[in-house]
């Protein structure tokens, strides 16, 4: 009819933020968000897992300089072999001093003299035993043993 006035129009819903739209897309939603996860993950893992391996090969070259060094502070004497702790490295390095300087060693090895691996047996009351071969140049191979005795705390008294 001509006189009546037209009801106002009520205007739509925006599409994004409605219950029906949330869920109508839920699944995509889910996919979505799983797929993300997935993905961030594998760029996350990926990026952690190169720079394991970067650290991981500096850490192998610094062993190999330290290890191959001839002064390396558990080698007793320059070349000589990597002893177990640098304390053993120490009481290898008395004995060879006190080995080294003894006239009937130095007769029947000759000089200079190689040291061996320590090996060491340490018991419940401070007491380390242990021993190593002594090579001459010659080719001689003797044996030195040491017993070293740690009294409460002070510096091992050594007995080759």
């Amino acid at each position: 009819p001509e006189g009546a006035v037209a009801p106002a129009s009520v205007p739509k819903p925006p599409v994004f933020g409605t219950n029906a739209w949330i869920e109508e897309n839920f699944f995509f939603f889910i996919a979505l968000t799983v797929g993300g996860g997935v993905i961030g993950v594998l760029i996350a893992r990926r990026h952690l897992d190169s720079e394991a391996r970067h650290y991981a090969s500096k850490i192998t070259k610094v062993a190999k300089e330290t290890a191959s060094s001839p002064n390396h502070v558990r080698r007793a004497t320059s070349g000589g072999p990597l002893q177990v702790t640098q304390q053993h490295a120490v009481l290898v390095r008395e004995a060879m001093g006190v080995a080294s300087t003894d006239v009937r060693v130095t007769e029947a090895f000759g000089r200079p003299l190689r040291e061996g691996r320590f090996n060491a047996s340490v018991s419940i009351n401070g007491r380390m035993e242990g021993s190593f071969k002594v090579t001459g140049p010659a080719g001689k191979v003797g044996e030195v043993r040491i017993v070293a005795i740690k009294p409460n705390g002070a510096k091992p008294d050594v007995e080759t």
